[in-house]
């Protein structure tokens, strides 16, 4: 099951007592809960990557008590019904105080006595399946050879595997133990209707030791309370400030820390280290922070795509960060293979072909993004005889978008998806070959300064762009045009990535209007191209014959394709026209005189 969490979390003292909430708002009312005694695990590999990324995944077993208008006596609350819950929680957006997450959970049967915890018949009740999850390897869930009383002796398989690239492929183990007491209440309107939840969770928790943390032996308890005011759908935001309102005026306060994790693990960033002084940045460490911006956005993003997360922006920010580090692999080959004429090491012209790999499967998932929401716009402006005559059209982009992104999670679940992570994970951190003697010389050759390096690099592109224009004739073919866009696509990242580390501000200043005006002639002939295929793809389309599909339908599909692909076309002549003024936007010696060096006039 996959559900958006929206709460807000409040510390409190030890003393601290929840105020009466009725009439917070006229017509609300607070109603007691039973309470839960929460007994929850936490799974990360050894050095917390799934933390450190703000992704978790948790064993949590609820046990209900009586409510306490009910219970009578002063000893313990009785025991009521127990459940038993795997969740992956995804990373959080913030706005002010209120956090968002994305909750995936797969639901266990009911414990039964003496039972072996976490293993009582799991039954994923999440809408995907552990295929579209990505299959993860047999050590994936596999848990610490160190046991823990109480702690499950497996990793559900279908949260191992959505986490599995996050964790790039590393074993998971349990790294802490949480006991919560949670006191709820339950905000209503007066006809029923649910509007909030307001949890008092009073918590004891340990971090467990591993190898990789450096702990010597299990962490001290960390006991601390905190207050949760989780939105129930459908609820409006008005309801969410008015009980923190009146939560602060009885003593809470924002919070300071961040999630219970965090706060039982005590993550912190720790120490910089310290950073010799020299005069600028190599070019060694320009392809590594390239490398590691690429494999950030990968993992930051692939637990929503594995998720299925409405928002394009993911994959379209994953295809970008493929594209590139590609272009920069692409620039940087003439120095890496150290003499002219020669080739680079192996395994840096594989990660360039395994960067196309995925880069192709993420295009294909973007293009159907783009072709649908442009189809569903110029639809909506056909008049109304022929919109009808459009719902055929509409199904066949909806059905190449679900087979596109079906492919794309496809490939997610591949080891070699996987490989391509650790690739990258192994030249940011200047392991990325098999032997210690080739990495050596591999980086020795990119020791050259950054500042002087890059602007050679971007010339050489810039040049091959010129030549690409200068190869167009009056009337330039669509292919020769999409040339030139991958060449000035080419020149932005280039650009992009040189323009921090050169040293003269106006040629930092040149650099960077370099990209912009490259963005701009990238961006028109990329509709352009987005045109021509919309185009061919409308032909397609229409041109297919339904079995059994009546006349008229045939007729209406054919009439509204036409108008449609007339609107593509005068897309394509709009851009024809405008690409060339993009193009000496560009095209101009002060703005690329950067590219030659210090002192040059002109590229």
């Amino acid at each position: 099951m996959q559900q958006l969490e929206q709460e807000v979390k409040l510390d409190i003292g030890p003393d601290w007592s929840l105020p009466d909430l009725s009439g917070v708002l006229p017509g609300v009312r607070a109603h007691p809960m039973p309470d839960l005694a929460l007994e929850t695990t936490y799974f990360d590999t050894p050095d917390l990557r799934l933390a450190r990324r703000h992704v978790t995944v948790r064993f949590r077993r609820e046990t209900e008590a009586v409510p306490r208008s009910r219970r009578r006596g002063s000893g313990p609350p009785p025991e009521g019904a127990t459940s038993e819950v795997w969740t992956v929680k995804l990373p959080s957006s913030t706005d002010g105080t209120l956090l968002t997450r994305t909750e995936l959970t797969w639901v266990a049967l009911p414990s039964r006595p003496n039972a072996n915890p976490g293993t009582a018949g799991l039954r994923a009740s999440s809408r995907r399946s552990s295929s579209a999850a990505g299959r993860p390897a047999s050590a994936s869930n596999r848990l610490s050879p160190t046991s823990h009383e109480g702690v499950p002796p497996t990793v559900h398989p279908e949260a191992a595997a959505f986490v599995h690239a996050v964790a790039l492929g590393r074993p998971l183990v349990a790294v802490a133990h949480l006991l919560t007491t949670r006191q709820r209440t339950e905000l209503r309107t007066s006809d029923g209707r649910r509007l909030a939840e307001i949890d008092h969770d009073i918590v004891s928790g340990k971090a467990f030791a591993t190898e990789e943390r450096g702990l010597g032996a299990e962490s001290g308890q960390v006991r601390f309370s905190e207050i949760e005011v989780e939105l129930s759908e459908g609820s409006s935001l008005e309801i969410l400030e008015a009980v923190v309102e009146k939560l602060q005026e009885s003593g809470a306060r924002p919070t300071s820390g961040g999630s219970k994790l965090a706060t039982v693990l005590q993550l912190s960033a720790g120490p910089k280290a310290a950073r010799k002084r020299r005069r600028g940045p190599l070019m060694a460490d320009l392809l590594q922070q390239q490398a590691r911006s690429c494999l950030d956005t990968l993992l930051d993003h692939d637990p929503a795509i594995r998720a299925e997360d409405d928002d394009p922006e993911h994959i379209h920010r994953t295809r970008v960060a493929t594209r590139r580090l590609r272009t920069v692999l692409g620039g940087f080959e003439p120095v890496v293979s150290g003499t002219p004429g020669g080739s680079p090491p192996a395994w840096f012209v594989e990660l360039s072909e395994e960067l196309k790999w995925f880069g192709a499967v993420l295009g294909a998932a973007r293009d159907s993004d783009v072709r649908l929401e442009s189809l569903e716009k110029d639809c909506a402006a056909l008049p109304s005889p022929d919109a009808a005559g459009s719902a055929a059209l509409l199904d066949a982009a909806r059905e190449q978008q679900a087979t596109n992104h079906a492919d794309l999670l496809e490939a997610m679940a591949k080891g070699r998806y996987l490989q391509l992570l650790r690739a990258l994970e192994a030249l940011s951190s200047r392991t990325a070959s098999g032997t210690a003697e080739v990495t050596v010389q591999f980086w020795a050759t990119l020791s050259r300064p950054a500042a002087t390096e890059m602007p050679s690099l971007a010339k050489q592109q810039w040049r091959s762009t010129v030549k690409a224009v200068g190869r167009l004739g009056s009337q330039p073919a669509d292919e020769q045009l999409h040339q030139v866009r991958i060449r000035a696509k080419r020149l932005r990242y280039l650009a992009e990535v040189a323009t921090p580390v050169i040293r003269r501000p106006e040629d930092r200043r040149a650099a960077s209007a370099t990209a912009r005006a490259a963005t701009a002639l990238q961006d028109v002939l990329g509709e352009l191209h987005d045109a021509v295929v919309r185009e061919q793809w409308l032909r397609d389309a229409a041109s297919r014959r339904p079995a059994r599909a009546k006349a008229e339908v045939l007729v209406a599909t054919g009439l509204a394709a036409g108008q449609l692909i007339a609107a593509a076309r005068e897309s394509q002549r709009a851009q024809r026209l405008a690409w060339t003024g993009a193009w000496d936007r560009l095209n101009r010696k002060n703005l690329l005189r950067w590219t030659a060096g210090p002192g040059a006039r002109e590229p």
